[in-house]
């Protein structure tokens, strides 16, 4: 896998990828939502989703504060603050991929976020960090899982979660069986109340 993704990134100084939580997220957004689909992905830093996703079929916009350093991506990328997503139209994408990026939110700027996630997509797909991360403390909006269910639920999403470190999920006659690398955390998948 490292030697792959040498061939596409300038730089490999973001996390582990055989560890990478949104590449575990992205194989199981291709048995949940499988291409081809219209997605966003909210702060993707090295964009580890965003690569897997596009190489699958999806077509894949990136928003975040920097540009991923992919040498050449075959998704869009747009430097820009994903609290305000008003450039894009109502619905236009078919599925939202925000991984370990809304616990680095200030908890005022939270409803507006999830709203503008509600109002760009169909269907979204959503994991949060529920601990403090050392030694950069920059997760700004640290609540329990309960807390964010509530949230979600009191801004009209619908959805599941499931356990962070195993979840097993049934799609049709295929089972998913696999664990994040963390053992804490939210992850939430679904759609928005039509």
């Amino acid at each position: 896998m490292k030697a792959t993704y040498e061939k596409l990134y300038k730089t490999l100084d973001y996390g582990p990828i055989a560890s990478a939580r949104g590449l575990v997220a992205a194989d199981h957004i291709l048995i949940l939502f499988p291409p081809p689909r219209k997605v966003l992905c909210i702060g993707a830093g090295n964009a580890y989703e965003a690569v897997h996703l596009a190489s699958k079929g999806y077509d894949v916009t990136v928003i975040d504060y920097i540009k991923a350093p992919v040498r050449k991506p075959k998704f869009k990328q747009i430097v820009g603050d994903a609290k305000n997503l008003d450039a894009f139209k109502d619905d236009e994408f078919s599925l939202v991929v925000c991984c370990e990026c809304i616990e680095h939110i200030d908890e005022m700027h939270i409803d507006k976020f999830l709203l503008g996630i509600k109002r760009v997509t169909t269907f979204f797909y959503l994991t949060i960090d529920d601990k403090d991360d050392p030694p950069y403390h920059s997760h700004l909006c640290l609540h329990e899982p309960k807390w964010w269910i509530d949230k979600f639920e009191g801004l009209g999403f619908t959805g599941q979660m499931f356990e962070p470190a195993k979840y097993a999920h049934k799609v049709g006659d295929r089972v998913i069986a696999r664990g994040f690398p963390s053992e804490h955390g939210v992850n939430f998948f679904g759609n928005k109340i039509l």
